[in-house]
């Protein structure tokens, strides 16, 4: 109220996420970002991301899904190698996607060996593990100390588990996904927007669980890190329909 009208109002202190775009957005004109661009390893995926938000396409399994991707303004790419998915790949077959689209990449396991994601992330460049098992606190504590330096580890877990936070796991983010009696996570079955705000810390999550257009809504007004869409925006398991 003490600015002259007509007077742009700019924030220009530490700005990192969406979030913290949105929360000052009706209070502002504008903004000014700069250490966080300018610690950022990808300068470039960090403004896409303060402008439309952190969003994953998962279980991509085609090049062009994952050049649509990027084209549309996702910012990470998931390949899934966990060997029970539908959308799983082979590593040569990963880094053939990974490659043909400039995105973020994550890899996604369930279980796995140390020596498998090891070889995975050297291979395939990820920025990030996703974990989708059963994987203990002391697994992941040994395998983040052999991981080279600023590959984060995401650990995934159903929404009606009791609530955590990613300390409880070792983990950089949680990955808040759905499940069935058979699988865990590209179910296609939605998450529950009444569930989801038992979690502590949900605005430094990732939730997934059959996102699609019909809710996408909903997702976004709990205001997480990160949205990741796979089995809403699919015409079949690893196929993608650009229309969604």
């Amino acid at each position: 109220p003490q600015v002259p009208p007509g007077i742009p109002v700019l924030s220009e202190s530490g700005i990192e996420t969406r979030n913290d775009i949105l929360t000052l957005a009706p209070q502002v004109d504008g903004f000014l970002v700069g250490s966080a661009l300018m610690r950022a390893p990808r300068v470039d995926l960090l403004a896409r991301m303060l402008r439309r938000g952190a969003i994953k396409v998962c279980g991509l399994t085609r090049t062009e899904d994952a050049q649509a991707a990027f084209r549309l303004g996702a910012t990470y790419g998931g390949l899934n190698l966990a060997p029970r998915s539908p959308r799983r790949l082979d590593l040569e077959a990963a880094r053939a996607i990974r490659a043909s689209a400039p995105l973020a990449w994550v890899g996604i396991f369930q279980d796995p060996e140390p020596d498998f994601v090891l070889d995975a992330v050297h291979r395939l460049g990820l920025e990030a593990i996703q974990l989708h098992g059963g994987e203990s606190l002391v697994f992941i504590e040994a395998l983040r100390k052999q991981l080279p330096s600023g590959v984060a580890v995401w650990k995934a877990l159903p929404w009606d588990q009791v609530p955590a936070r990613a300390s409880d796991f070792a983990a950089d983010r949680l990955v808040l996904d759905s499940r069935t009696h058979t699988r865990f996570g590209g179910t296609g079955v939605s998450f529950d927007p009444v569930q989801a705000q038992k979690w502590p810390a949900l605005q430094e999550a990732i939730i997934a669980g059959g996102i699609n257009p019909d809710n996408i809504d909903e997702a976004l007004a709990l205001k997480p890190w990160m949205i990741d869409l796979n089995s809403g925006v699919e015409a079949a398991p690893g196929v993608k329909d650009l229309h969604k």
